[in-house]
């Protein structure tokens, strides 16, 4: 019975974007460019930025939803930039179609910036990966989105992502204290922070998606199908392995079902390498198709996902047993390039693999939280451990 579910979930929403590769190609390459500069909260980078999408929002003709009236993109707050001054700057909000939204597409627009604890003040971390492509991506895909799209989507861009103080999202945290729409109405979060990067070229067609879980079975039937006949390969983990990650936690935090599309750490995460000669292109476009897909399936009004909260909320990721074979089976796929690197890393490397095998093999039912916590660490450093740096790709 299992298996005629999923097809009929498969073959329920016809969600095929139109767009051409040339077309969609085009305007990732364009928006990136643009977005692609060092643009810390509270610089005037950071402001040019969010004009631009302001623009992008007026171009498309979308509701303004910065707030309650529907009369401005904008929807302003304040919070203490890296240095400890106190800056205003604004998230950036509209809405696809009419009414209050059910889906909601999002993703982080600013960047470290030039913040010295990361960049140490000798010039500016444009953060291309993180999150510049998935801002791009979103913006490219809104004319597919007003085709096809059953019911309204709000585009949500968060702002102070990365300041990271106290508690995660600066932008998203004043949102959901300050909603311009009714949450309740909301029905899926699909959030997207880091894309166009591998830590390993083996991975380059790997796109992991933490929290299908939160919705239940018809989330993780949706992500499935909107994966169907794409270069892509899901690489599925839990909500709790991702958790305080990114602007998702929020709204998990209350009872949204949330999807959150990631790419695995690299040599260019939160440092001066992530520029646009580093972008893998042609990932970003297969992306976009998959993101694309998702939204249009969950926008059908007779789609619905119930939420289904993580066990336990800890202050850190924590993986779960399912998530550790995940991880390792998907290192697997890097043991060849590895091999290739200089002995000492490849000896680091191996070492953390085989701690990540012996935590894994304790058994579900022995793991302790340290051990989770330390997998967790180990996995994080086994993605930044290659000494090479990612090489970008063309879009076609």
């Amino acid at each position: 019975m299992k298996y005629i579910i999923l097809i009929l979930s498969l073959l329920s929403v016809k969600a095929s974007a139109k767009f051409t590769d040339r077309e969609l190609c085009n305007s990732l390459l364009e928006k990136t460019k643009v977005i692609g500069v060092a643009r810390g909260f509270g610089t005037s980078e950071n402001k040019n930025i969010t004009a631009f999408l302001v623009k992008e929002m007026e171009k498309h003709n979308l509701i303004p939803a910065g707030n309650k009236k529907r009369s401005v993109y904008t929807q302003e707050f304040k919070a203490r930039d890296a240095f400890g001054k106190m800056q205003s700057g604004s998230n950036v909000i509209g809405i696809i179609g009419k009414g209050d939204p059910e889906v909601l597409l999002m993703a982080h627009f600013d960047s470290i910036g030039s913040y010295p604890y990361q960049c140490r003040g000798k010039t500016s971390c444009l953060g291309v990966t993180d999150n510049a492509t998935s801002v791009a991506l979103i913006l490219s895909i809104i004319p597919e989105l007003k085709k096809y799209a059953k019911s309204s989507i709000g585009i949500v861009l968060f702002n102070a992502e990365e300041l990271q103080q106290k508690d995660i999202a600066n932008g998203s945290k004043y949102f959901i204290k300050n909603p311009t729409f009714p949450l309740k109405k909301v029905k899926l979060v699909i959030n997207l922070d880091i894309l166009g990067t591998s830590a390993y070229k083996a991975l380059d067609k790997d796109y992991m998606a933490l929290g299908a879980e939160t919705g239940g079975k018809n989330l993780k039937n949706d992500v499935m199908g909107a994966s169907v006949n794409k270069i892509l390969r899901i690489r599925n983990f839990s909500y709790v392995f991702g958790h305080r990650r990114s602007d998702h936690t929020h709204f998990v935090k209350k009872g949204i079902p949330a999807i959150f599309f990631t790419d695995s750490d690299s040599m260019v995460y939160h440092n001066t390498k992530d520029s646009l000669d580093r972008v893998d292109f042609r990932k970003v476009r297969e992306a976009a198709k998959l993101v694309s897909d998702l939204a249009i399936r969950a926008s059908n009004p007779q789609r619905k996902y119930k939420f289904v909260k993580p066990k336990k909320f800890f202050t850190v990721h924590i993986p779960t047993y399912k998530d550790m074979y995940n991880f390792i089976f998907l290192l697997k796929d890097t043991e060849l390039e590895v091999g290739k690197l200089e002995r000492a890393t490849q000896n680091k490397l191996k070492k953390s693999l085989d701690r990540m095998l012996d935590i894994y093999k304790k058994g579900e039912k022995k793991i302790s939280l340290k051990d989770r916590k330390e997998f967790a660490e180990i996995a994080t450093h086994y993605l930044l451990g290659s000494t090479n740096l990612p090489t970008g790709r063309s879009c076609l």
